[in-house]
């Protein structure tokens, strides 16, 4: 007996009991690797696209109702469902395939509208990858005949090519250091859409957007947080190379030490003021801090003598 895949991935509104399959473990791997930005699941048994989300929280309490379950990008996913069905030679009637079978206006429908389902793939790739996925269900026949397969390829074969150049759609770009150097996965997404999404492995990133004033926020380990207005357009994809600045990070007392005597500005005043103020941050009690100024005081005596040693050894050494 067949497993359903579309069933078997992890789900954003309640838990999947049905144990991974291979292929559902190769596919999220795949995901993870990869930096997708537009994503078409093909179906067969209607004729509708459908987008997310295909479960709803409604689905725990209330299974049997069903009720849209919209995602913070729901205006490109209409747009992308609405842009295939109207290029599409019938689909956009949205008419039933059959006596008592459902109508879909403008050819499309919210998964959760027509029937909620758990663990399915275009949830998956939008929560888990970042990548605006819809589903196509090509046909009112659920196996079409070999025979048929040429007519239905003419008919679709427009509409995903409408598919996939609404890919340049939007905002893309590199994050980059200061110098230019990619910086890889960061994370990213634009204020008030909060599935976000990442750069890929080469700094490259892209969202489909539609026109509009944006402001995308960036975050990445070691860097200062970035926010950047942007303007989308219709006929163009916005280009923005977003350039992170990397976090000063206050080096140990030690190594601060080693550094001011490389560039010849160390003083034990500075050294002990330095250790005064990491101490009064962290808030530590007073008689704390009077055994760091002690061991200030000890370890400047330390190296004093540890330097007339040196000094004595070598003028042995020199025969002085």
């Amino acid at each position: 007996m067949g497993f359903d895949l579309n069933r078997n991935f992890p789900d954003y509104f309640k838990t999947n009991m049905k144990h991974p399959q291979q292929e559902t473990e190769a596919y999220k791997s795949w995901i993870a690797k990869e930096n997708f930005v537009l994503s078409a699941s093909l179906h067969g048994g209607a004729l509708v696209v459908t987008y997310p989300f295909d479960n709803s929280p409604n689905a725990i309490t209330q299974p049997y109702i069903t009720a849209p379950a919209l995602t913070p990008d729901t205006d490109v996913f209409k747009y992308l469902a609405s842009s295939y069905a109207s290029t599409h030679p019938t689909m956009h009637q949205g008419l039933p395939c059959k006596p008592g079978a459902a109508a879909f206006q403008n050819g499309t429908v919210n998964g959760a509208a027509w029937y909620p389902l758990v663990g399915g793939a275009q949830d998956y790739n939008y929560i888990w990858g970042g990548c605006l996925e819809i589903t196509i269900e090509m046909s009112c026949c659920k196996y079409p005949p070999a025979a048929e397969l040429p007519a239905h390829w003419e008919d679709h074969r427009l509409a995903l090519l409408q598919l996939l150049g609404e890919a340049r759609r939007g905002v893309r770009g590199m994050t980059v250091d200061g110098e230019g150097v990619p910086i890889p996965l960061a994370e990213m997404r634009i204020r008030n859409r909060d599935v976000g999404f990442k750069s890929s492995s080469r700094g490259e990133y892209w969202r489909i957007l539609l026109p509009g004033d944006y402001i995308i926020e960036v975050y990445k380990g070691g860097y200062e947080p970035r926010e950047i207005a942007f303007k989308v357009v219709d006929d163009k994809p916005t280009i923005l190379n977003i350039v992170l600045k990397k976090v000063k990070v206050e080096l140990p007392v030690n190594n601060r030490l080693e550094a001011k005597k490389r560039t010849g500005e160390h003083t034990r005043q500075n050294w002990g003021t330095g250790i005064k103020l990491e101490q009064k941050n962290t808030g530590e009690h007073p008689r704390q801090r009077e055994s760091v100024e002690s061991f200030e005081e000890d370890g400047a005596e330390r190296q004093s003598g540890l330097l007339m040693k040196f000094t004595k050894t070598l003028a042995n050494l020199l025969g002085r």
